[in-house]
């Protein structure tokens, strides 16, 4: 409700900006935006605004921000080969129990999160993925959140951005019944920090010896 319609830039001034960005001596662009997504533009989708981004001349490289598991399709997989692109994704998760999804009302689930993984992963064994985590959504049981510990260890996510849920007033959230107490938040935020630690640790290690083009990149 705060943030209104979705509304998308025009290519033409996504590129523009770009090219003034990297004519100003920047070397890195990340492109960032909110449910980036889902961007769309007459015919062009993110993943054809990110192909042209991509094509501009010049000694630079590009990252992604945050994104939602939107089931990106072979395009989307295909483009990180190219030696601008950064091999990484921040794919948010949220929770990784199904019954926690759905009272977040989430447009997405697990398995459809499972599936993007796979996705790159068929294509690039060492893709790097990071994800946000809230703990201690309303009706959390322990179940449900020893799921998402499941789900974390799973999809070897090399950092997690944890985040404790706090109560916004007039929000449907705020209504739900088994809201959890801040202690148990506290305990699982720190069971989430725990396990996105080691497995940070798993994944650094992972790559000692390794040389790939993604490595070899500027």
């Amino acid at each position: 409700m705060v943030r209104g319609r979705a509304v998308s830039r025009p290519v033409t001034d996504v590129l523009e900006n770009v090219r003034k960005t990297i004519e100003n001596g920047f070397r890195e662009i990340v492109i960032t935006g909110v449910n980036i997504g889902r961007y769309e533009e007459g015919e062009i989708r993110f993943e054809d605004l990110l192909a042209q981004i991509l094509e501009i001349p010049g000694d630079f490289r590009v990252r992604i921000s945050s994104l939602e598991p939107d089931g990106f399709g072979a395009g989307f997989v295909d483009l990180f080969s190219h030696p601008k692109l950064m091999p990484h994704l921040h794919l948010c998760l949220q929770s990784g129990s199904e019954k926690t999804l759905l009272r977040m009302r989430r447009m997405y689930d697990v398995e459809q999160f499972r599936k993007t993984i796979r996705q790159f992963r068929a294509v690039y064994p060492d893709f790097n993925f990071t994800t946000d985590i809230i703990v201690g959504f309303p009706g959390e049981t322990e179940e449900e959140f020893r799921q998402t510990l499941d789900a974390v260890n799973e999809f070897s996510f090399s950092h997690v951005h944890t985040f404790k849920y706090s109560v916004r007033n007039g929000t449907r959230a705020e209504r739900l019944e088994n809201q959890i107490p801040e202690k148990i938040k506290i305990e699982r935020s720190a069971k989430v920090r725990h396990l996105s630690d080691e497995n940070r640790h798993k994944y650094y290690q992972s790559l000692i010896g390794k040389t790939s083009m993604f490595w070899l990149r500027k």
